[in-house]
């Protein structure tokens, strides 16, 4: 999956569930197309495939975990696994990888619509909290 970029001016027809991208002023609505392998064929000497397949849990979708799983999946990981219980907060726009307009969502599903979104990998996530003790399935 790729973005493929439509520019449009501005104007009322659009609204907050509409998914546009503000660049060097304009407005630009995105719809997804296609990944395409060679988009991440910059890791390929590094990371050999079957190390991608290999199964990543990350607790926490917050400023660490929210970021980590979307470099992750921009390298190529596709079996991510991510736990967490908590929505999104006007206080964590700030340093996590959250826009304004996912405020009152789950951070789970808000972090697998946009790392899909923005590498073509969905990731498998996970409404619960994880406490001492708990099994990670």
């Amino acid at each position: 999956m790729y973005l493929q970029f439509q520019i449009d001016s501005f104007d009322n027809s659009y609204t907050l569930k509409d998914k546009f991208w503000i660049f060097q002023g304009r407005y630009m609505l995105y719809n997804y197309v296609m990944f395409k392998p060679e988009y991440i064929t910059r890791h390929r000497d590094l990371i050999k495939q079957e190390q991608l397949d290999k199964r990543i849990v990350v607790i926490g979708a917050g400023a660490i975990g929210s970021f980590t799983v979307l470099a992750l999946a921009k390298m190529g990981f596709s079996n991510i696994t991510v736990y967490d219980f908590d929505e999104v907060s006007p206080e964590n726009i700030g340093n996590q990888f959250f826009p304004i307009g996912v405020i009152g969502k789950k951070k789970v599903f808000a972090l697998q619509e946009m790392v899909e979104q923005f590498s073509g990998i969905k990731i498998n996530a996970v409404d619960k909290r994880i406490e001492k003790g708990d099994r990670i399935e």
